[in-house]
């Protein structure tokens, strides 16, 4: 066995992007006891992700704020909550399972404000529990005691994993007594010692599709759904009511589980299990609803072909040969489209219907509401109100109504008593308000956002995606007026006609950017229901959205002529299909450049009318226009006058110009402006000086003696009322303007406070000046809301030279907060927090913090009214809490947030994904300089945003949104470095920046005046911008030649009859054939559709489409460059690989179309469809190879040459040309074992793909046109997505297989393992824990725009998930001297254990799952963990691994940066 220390580095993974679909929700109690007028919070789960959320209300606008996020190593199968109520202040848990069998119980800890582990339940090791098989098509299902008396994990299929948990009174425990009086009763619920019971060998339960706690029962009771006798579509004469709902009681004590009740005879597609609050529970089938409680069973039809028909007569042929049995059977098929009543579910086909509804449950998801009132999501969007009439304890009756659409959920949770949470894993998450309200019972209007407005006509109001990633609540016939929608009412006794394929009008196809947020979901009254005297109405209302970029179906990089390349990725499905324009770095849009170099400060101040000298805002305006603009030189100062145009000001205001400045701004409202040089402060009203405040008085009135005559300004903070100065000798003054005479005065302190006799002069009066032992390296001015209270007050922030924080009250000067090893960067800052165990010894070399920075964004919709729709739904969520941002001097940026606990202000660090080192700008002069760190609020046009800009050699905007910061590289120009920057607000320029890069940046360099990107979030990973397409994408590629993009979508469209089958076809053939177009028929409008697009990048104009055959379907496109193989012309090409599929019975036939783009009249771009030609299978791969189309049709690759005719040479004169005629000739081919499912092709080499096989690697001979066989992978893993990959002079074949794990393969005659060459080497392996469905190479250096570190990789793969996750595939680009300084396996064993396991998970031995012949993937997801780990931990770490730790900390630094996109 090879020795794991002795590997190499084969390849690196990294995730650039997290995954964003939720698939698994939850409201949970969990960092507070329930109690009347709070709400629970929510809990989601993304893939690998997992997010709580706490809902945040201001007046009526509620939006979701970031608490927690944990990223696990392995994929979430399935999320429960474990309540704990003991005396009334219990918190619940959090119940995770994973694959195979894993259970991770995870509560609150107050003191960090995270997620800890409680206990962690691995039942793998049995290997008989298995019962024989290798693998399980289910994951395990968690399920929690609605009274947290246990939790439950069904695994392996029938295995139940009981977890009981820990309560005293329920356990009856006799040491109960002594854990409550000792105050050790834990806080929030925890499990004991986990059972398991196996199902099948004691009630003969083989297969587990759902499971849920019922509620009303003394003891916990478990109901389960399975099969005994597993049926299938095909058999379903023989067996189509399979399913049993059993209810297991759990003897906890005696760890026996009886079967207390069943509800045999459930349909055979029964899927889904809901717990019903007031007792019982609904099974989801595919045609209807059952309710089953104990003695007691109902159902409800939602579905009208759930209804049998007559039985269809025996088909009869005429063998006297006047009628072919081919059209015989085809007329059968026609004739009798309904299922056979034999394949019905007994119950829902007996049982009554639901008026007007025509959906199916199967794959819904539900959500409680009340007792007796549900919410539930089905496949097609659809939004139903489902309702439980209960007459004596027993329902008699359940209501269904259409209440809406939105995007297709798939899983739903209460967030409080009128708020639900819909999570989607193929569209944006909703957060959605359900008021009940008594209506008139006829009445039903939409008005515009609460002003009135016409009735809508529709029936059916839909919640979709526009460009800008706007929410709107609409009608599936279209949307109503323009504007935001009045909250509409859904009846919940009511039932309207609804269809759940309803064609989408013209209306569908408007611009959605000009429809606003607000609009509420709705159903109107049906004429014929029934109604109760006072019926129960809702009004739902859409109040904040989680945006999702998921499934990506496929990713391309686009690199448009004069803007930056960015990457397109196609998600969403039907109305919510979009095509994702995503960056991993902010491209400003620049306005104007400025040639001025050696600006090294910028700062944009305002002044009222009044003061002003040519003021052009007036003073009442919510966010009037800069005044001047103030740029500090090297010896120097001028200002800029910002009208309509930029003028100079220097000699109009009477600013100290013959010095830098090192910070200016406004206060008093703008009555005052304040100038800070190296010696001193200077005060101006509008344009003339007041004041001058020199150093030396300042440091004489702090208690210096003597003082220095050399001492100066080091820097300054400056707010509205206040302004704090740091000098050189050590010292700070604080200085306070009086608003009625707007003097600025220093502040005289009163009494001593007790600790900070070090910190002032020793009597407690005079100036105020903290001059203590140590001098100070940083200081700000901020100020924080107290605890439990909205009141403001300021406080004073420092950081000293030996590395402290300490946190003041500018008021009392009382110490607030105290931190010793604060640039060690602790996880947690604040009192009463445990012993550090790191040790005390001064980092070598020492740091210091040069820069310290607390704000607080403020509400965009008080600071920007000119936002109308700054309380939308996709508007960027404020952020609560302050942010606390430190500088080292090492380039180290610290980032914390601010929360309470206790009563005790804490800080907790933000993990960011930024550079582990950011140095400043080069070429700056020496001598105290302007603060790199420039704050911001409500910058943006149209999506405005706050946050913070870290100035330097690599400038990161850091966006405030849900009480986070999401960092992004800020990309001016081609990543030139920043000097300084500034928000401006021009008349010109709304809302938009001004910033300086220095003179190494050659022509670049001066002022950029610009704006951020338009209509762009940023509030995610990635700067992305949305296109709203109201089709399912399935794959887009870039045409270079055009710059333009070929798109392949598939929407809905009205029925186009089938091409007419020829007479005497097969009697099977003709049958399926007909019966798939009598299905497309009887769709109507919703019959599918695929097409071919051609768009523009830009305006996203659709400049060409071309529908394909009924029933045909388009399964890839790409872009070609084929050889003419007479001329040897290259000519390039969009090719499309189709497929037609009618039935098992019918032959699956594929065709191959080339389009052809050029230029027509007036310089537009115009396509036409210059070949198509047929094969006899389907077309599932294309790709180029020696200038001829590779094509892979069935389990056939074939090569085909072009042959062109020209057209235009018979042309007679002045006749316009014909076009040139091309055609495709095949010249080589290659039987593949069994469906080759993807192509990659590099120069002559070929990488096919098996569906079951696996890999094979081909060459072709261009002498003897052949396919050669070289190698293929003896494993047999079934690819999901394969590609190739560079890396120095290796050629890596980078496949995804179905089993989640990422394989690195090649091919090496020379190695031991290759059997001389034919079989593949496994060089590395990685598991991600979730299928990687798509791959696609990518250009580095073209992406990251020559901003290459050296040394780096300059080619990738990109992989992308369902859950919207993007990763990235490199290979080492160093030699042997650049390598890390420890083996691979060392490094991650040490960093895994170096910090705290995710859910209690080994991320080691996750990633190693799968992994073959010892080869090793290196994951930069560990290497992140390095970056949070304080000083002490990373010399810790260091020494286990016997290295230095600052050549670790930089080799693992270079690695970090090699692998990432920006």
């Amino acid at each position: 066995m090879q020795d794991p220390d002795a590997e190499s580095i084969v390849g690196i993974f990294n995730q650039v992007h997290p995954p964003t679909a939720v698939q698994h929700c939850a409201g949970i109690w969990l960092t507070a006891p329930a109690q009347e007028g709070c709400l629970p919070e929510l809990v989601v789960s993304k893939g690998t992700l997992l997010e709580v959320y706490t809902a945040s209300c201001a007046g009526a606008d509620v939006k979701l704020m970031l608490i927690a996020s944990l990223t696990l190593p392995g994929l979430v199968e399935s999320l429960a909550c474990i309540p704990y109520r003991y005396r009334g202040r219990g918190r619940d848990s959090i119940l995770l399972s994973f694959r195979e069998a894993k259970a991770s119980v995870l509560c609150w800890d107050a003191t960090s404000a995270g997620l800890v582990t409680s206990s962690l339940h691995y039942f793998e090791a049995d290997e008989a529990m298995r019962g024989g098989r290798a693998a399980f098509t289910r994951g395990p299902l968690a399920a929690g005691d609605p009274l947290g008396r246990c939790g439950a994990v069904v695994v392996y299929d029938n295995k139940l994993a009981v977890l009981p948990a820990m309560v005293p009174e329920l356990l009856e425990l006799d040491e109960a007594a002594g854990l409550a009086g000792a105050g050790r009763v834990p806080e929030a619920g925890t499990v004991g010692n986990s059972y398991v019971d196996d199902l099948g060998s004691a009630l003969d339960i083989q297969e587990v599709k759902a499971a849920t706690f019922l509620h009303g029962y003394s003891e916990p009771v478990l109901l389960v759904l399975h099969e005994p006798r597993p049926s299938w579509s095909g058999a379903l004469r023989d067996g189509r009511d399979t399913c049993v709902a059993s209810a297991l009681s759990l003897s906890l004590a005696r760890r026996t589980h009886a079967c207390i009740w069943s509800a045999p005879g459930l349909p055979t597609d029964a899927r889904g299990l809901a717990a019903v609050p007031s007792g019982g529970a609904l099974v989801l089938c595919r045609d209807g609803v059952v309710f089953v409680a104990q003695g007691q069973s109902l159902a409800l039809l939602t579905n009208p072909r759930g209804r049998p028909g007559p039985a269809p007569p025996p088909l009869v042929f005429d063998h006297t040969g006047t009628q072919p049995p081919g059209n015989t059977a085809a007329a059968y098929a026609r004739a009798h489209l309904q299922p056979h009543p034999a394949t019905l579910a007994t119950m829902l086909s007996t049982s009554p219907a639901a008026p007007g509804l025509d959906v199916e449950c199967d794959t819904g998801a539900l959500g409680w509401l009340t007792a007796s009132t549900a919410f539930l999501s089905v496949k097609t969007g659809q939004l139903v109100m489902l309702r439980l009439e209960r007459t004596g304890g027993a329902v008699n009756s359940i209501t269904m109504t259409l209440a809406g659409a939105s995007p297709p959920a798939t899983c739903l949770a209460s967030v409080g008593p009128s708020l639900l949470f819909l999570g989607s894993a193929l569209g944006d998450s909703l957060l959605v308000r359900a008021e009940a309200a008594a209506a008139a019972a006829d009445a039903h209007s939409v008005s515009m956002g609460g002003q009135g407005g016409a009735p809508s006509p529709h029936s059916n109001p839909e919640l979709s995606g526009g460009e800008d990633e706007e929410h709107i609540l609409e009608r599936d016939g279209g949307e109503g007026p323009g504007g935001a929608a009045q909250p509409m009412e859904v009846d919940g006794q009511s039932a309207a006609p609804a269809s759940a394929g309803a064609p989408a009008s013209a209306d569908d196809e408007e611009d959605e950017a000009m429809r606003l947020y607000g609009m509420s979901l709705g159903q109107e009254d049906g004429a014929g229901a029934s109604r109760a005297a006072e019926p129960m109405r809702y009004a739902l209302s859409v109040l904040d959205a989680l945006i999702n970029v998921g499934p990506i179906h496929s990713i391309t990089m686009a690199d448009v002529p004069g803007e930056r390349p960015f990457l397109l990725t196609c998600s969403g499905s039907e109305k919510t299909g979009a095509l994702c324009m995503m960056r991993p770095s902010v491209t400003p849009t620049v306005i104007t450049r400025v040639p001025l170099p050696g600006v090294l400060g910028l700062w944009a101040v305002w002044c009222a009318k009044s003061e002003a000298a040519d003021g052009k805002a007036p003073a009442s305006a919510p966010q009037p226009h800069h005044s001047y603009l103030v740029m500090s030189f090297k010896d120097g100062t001028k200002l800029l006058a910002t009208g309509d145009e930029l003028r100079e000001a220097t000699d109009v205001v009477e600013f100290a110009v013959d010095t830098r400045t090192l910070a200016a701004g406004s206060m008093a409202g703008g009555r005052l402006l304040l100038q800070v040089f190296p010696q001193g402060l200077r005060t101006l009203r509008g344009t003339e000086m007041l004041v001058d405040h020199w150093a030396a008085d300042l440091a004489r009135g702090a208690g210096v003696d003597p003082v220095d005559p050399g001492v100066s300004v080091l820097a300054a903070h400056i707010t509205d009322t206040a302004a704090l100065v740091r000098l050189s000798c050590g010292a700070l003054a604080l200085l306070r303007l009086d608003p009625d005479s707007l003097a600025l005065a220093p502040v005289r302190l009163g009494a001593a406070q007790g600790g900070r006799d070090d910190l002032s002069q020793p009597d407690g009066s005079g100036p105020l000046t903290l001059i203590g032992s140590s001098a100070v390296t940083a200081a700000c001015l901020a100020s924080l809301p107290a605890a439990g209270s909205t009141l403001q007050r300021a406080i004073v922030a420092l950081c000293r030279e030996g590395g402290a924080l300490e946190v003041y009250d500018a008021d009392t000067w009382e110490l607030v907060l105290r931190e010793e090893d604060f640039v060690r960067g602790k996880a947690v800052l604040g009192a009463g927090l445990p012993p550090s165990s790191s040790s005390r010894a001064p980092p070598h070399p020492p740091i210091k913090a040069t820069e310290v920075l607390i704000a607080a964004p403020t509400s965009l919709a008080a600071l920007r009214p000119d936002l109308r729709d700054a309380a939308r739904p996709s508007a960027v969520a404020p952020s609560q809490h302050p942010y606390l941002l430190a500088l080292l001097s090492d380039g180290t940026l610290l980032a914390y947030r601010a929360f309470w606990t206790g009563g005790q202000l804490r800080f907790k660090r933000l993990l960011l994904d930024v550079p582990p080192c950011l140095p400043p700008c080069p070429g700056l002069p020496d001598g105290p300089l302007p603060p790199r760190l420039t704050f911001f609020q409500g910058m943006g046009e149209d999506l405005a945003c706050s946050g913070f800009l870290l100035a330097g050699a690599k400038p990161l905007l850091l966006v405030a949104s849900r009480n986070t910061l999401v960092p992004h590289p800020f990309g001016l120009g081609q990543h030139l470095p920043l000097a300084a920057f500034t928000p401006f607000h021009n008349v010109n320029c709304p809302f938009g920046f001004v910033a300086s890069a220095p003179d190494v940046a050659r022509s670049q360099g001066g002022l950029h005046i610009g704006q951020l990107p338009p209509r762009t979030r940023l509030d995610g990973p990635w700067a992305r911008q949305k296109i709203a397409l109201r089709a399912t994408p399935l794959q887009a590629t870039f045409y270079p030649e055009a710059s333009l993009i070929g798109l392949l979508v598939c929407r809905h469209a009205p029925y186009t009859p089938a091409m007419p089958e020829e007479d005497g076809s097969e009697p099977h053939a003709a049958y399926s054939y007909a019966l798939a177009d009598a299905a497309a028929a009887a769709a109507g409008p919703a019959a599918l559709v695929h097409e071919v697009r051609l768009l523009e990048p830009g305006s996203w104009d659709a400049l060409w489409r071309h529908a394909l055959l009924p029933g045909e379907r388009a399964l890839v496109i790409r872009t070609v460059r084929l050889r003419e193989a007479r001329t040897g012309a290259t000519v390039p090409f969009l090719a499309v690989g189709a497929g037609f599929l009618a039935g098992e019975d019918y032959p699956c036939g594929g065709r191959v179309l080339l389009c052809e783009i050029r230029r027509g009249a007036g310089g537009r771009w115009q396509s036409r469809m210059a070949y198509a030609r047929e094969f006899k299978a389907a077309v599932c791969a294309l790709d180029v190879v020696e200038g001829g189309l590779l094509v892979a049709t069935g389990n056939r690759l074939e090569l085909c040459l072009l042959l062109s005719s020209a057209g235009s040479e018979d042309a007679a004169p002045g006749a316009e040309p014909r076009p040139t005629l091309y055609k495709l000739q095949r010249c080589a081919f290659y039987d593949g074992p069994v469906l080759i499912t993807s192509l990659q092709v590099i120069k002559k080499f070929i990488l096919l793909a098996d569906i079951l096989l696996g890999l094979s690697f081909l060459t072709y001979s261009t002498e003897t046109r052949q396919f050669v066989l070289l190698s293929k992978d003896a494993a047999r893993v079934q690819p999901a997505a394969t590609a190739l990959l560079v890396s120095g002079k290796r050629l890596h074949l980078v496949m995804a297989g179905l089993d989640g794990t990422l394989r690195m393969l090649g091919y090496d005659p020379t190695h031991a393992n290759s059997w001389k060459g034919q079989r593949l080497v496994h060089r590395a392996s990685l598991h991600t824990g979730e299928v990687m469905a798509f791959m696609a190479q990518v250009d580095l250096a073209a992406l990251r725009a020559g901003a290459l570190p050296s040394p780096a990789p300059t080619w990738g793969v990109l992989v992308a998930s369902a859950s919207g996750a993007v990763g990235l595939v490199v290979g080492p680009s160093w030699d042997g001297a650049d390598a890390p300084h420890c083996p691979p396996a060392s490094l991650a064993r040490a960093l895994a254990c170096a910090g705290p396991a995710p859910a209690g998970l080994n991320a080691v031995a996750w990633r190693r799952r799968g992994r073959p012949d010892g080869a090793t993937m290196l994951d930069c997801g560990l290497l992140a963990t390095w970056t949070a780990l304080d000083l002490a931990a990373r010399e810790r770490v260091a020494s286990d691994l016997c290295v230095d730790p600052g050549a670790l900390h930089a080799s693992l630094a270079a690695l970090h940066q090699a692998c990432r996109l920006d």
